[in-house]
């Protein structure tokens, strides 16, 4: 789950997902070509195996990154897993940097863009597919015009193609793209801003069908 970008001075960054820990991850690249790596924000590396009462955190799948366009500050969507008191969940999630370069966890702002419980897992009805249940899967950051984030994802758990675009200061209410009925739609979509606002993108569906452009 890494994403790449590189800053307005030439600098390339990385987010990516720690397995072991369960965190977001960012990296920069200094000038003598070391790296210089800060945890985003911090998991346990497990869910605590499904036990009642248990609690964790897998923090930071499907990680995409931009950077603003007005002042060069970085930002990443990406999926969690929380357990805890109030039950195991998805969720979808922003952190914007504010500086050029961060340097630590101080200096992210996050966000929760959607959340949604995980489904129960059914002993008689295997995942066949290796990949997380629930909501927010295959993320997909924009910038709007104003540099404002855009962020498309697949609900697995309804089929859905889902859009959030940040309003002032929160998140606005997700809205259903393309997904219903005997139509499954969201997988791996791909997301572009034009300089007049329009979001454009591709998007599989299991219809049988090639990849969509809308």
């Amino acid at each position: 789950y890494t994403s790449i970008q590189v800053s307005p001075d030439g600098t390339p960054q990385v987010t990516y997902f720690d397995r072991d820990t369960g965190s977001l991850k960012f990296a920069e690249r200094n000038a003598d070509g070391t790296w210089a790596i800060h945890v985003i924000e911090q998991g346990t590396g497990d869910l605590g195996s499904g036990e009642i009462g248990a609690s964790g955190a897998l923090i930071g799948m499907y990680t995409s990154l931009s950077v603003r366009s007005d002042n060069g500050f970085p930002g990443v969507a990406y999926l969690a897993h929380v357990a805890d008191g109030a039950g195991r969940r998805a969720e979808v999630r922003f952190a914007t940097s504010g500086a050029v370069h961060p340097l630590s966890s101080a200096d992210w702002t996050k966000f929760v863009v959607d959340t949604a419980a995980l489904p129960i897992e059914d002993e008689n009805s295997p995942n066949i597919y290796p990949l997380p249940e629930g909501l927010g899967l295959f993320v997909d950051l924009a910038r709007m015009p104003d540099s404002s984030p855009a962020i498309v994802y697949y609900d697995r758990t309804a089929g859905e193609l889902k859009l959030s675009k940040f309003a002032g200061t929160a998140f606005g209410t997700p809205v259903v793209l393309d997904g219903a009925g005997d139509v499954d739609a969201g997988w791996s979509p791909s997301v572009g801003v034009d300089p007049n606002g329009d979001l454009w993108m591709t998007v599989l569906e299991s219809t049988g069908q090639p990849p969509r452009f809308k």
